[in-house]
């Protein structure tokens, strides 16, 4: 159901030790940072959640899941926009692929 979803926090997961590597140290830096990871962590536990629950009940509540899963992607979306205005040039670069793919 949220296989958009999984694919956006399988590539986030691909390139988040280049972000934390690259440390970003500036007064948004760590607000970023953070705000990342919490939201990827938000983001397993619902992939997580969607995996253990019964195709019938997740069929029966399809639209709240669907709605959970677009609002996660999208926080998503913006930390990594934060965290690409404050990372190298290069790595900014394989930041904005992971979500514009």
């Amino acid at each position: 159901m949220c296989t958009e979803l999984k694919k956006l926090v399988d590539r986030v997961l691909k390139i988040f030790p280049q972000i934390e590597e690259a440390r970003p140290r500036s007064s948004s830096g760590i607000p970023a940072l953070v705000l990342l990871t919490s939201t990827l962590d938000k983001a397993k536990q619902l992939l997580h959640y969607c995996s253990d629950s019964s195709k019938l009940y997740l069929a029966m509540t399809g639209e709240s899941i669907l709605s959970k899963c677009q609002k996660t992607r999208k926080s998503l979306e913006k930390s990594l926009v934060q965290i690409q205005d404050i990372v190298p040039v290069m790595l900014a670069a394989e930041v904005s692929q992971v979500y514009c793919i």
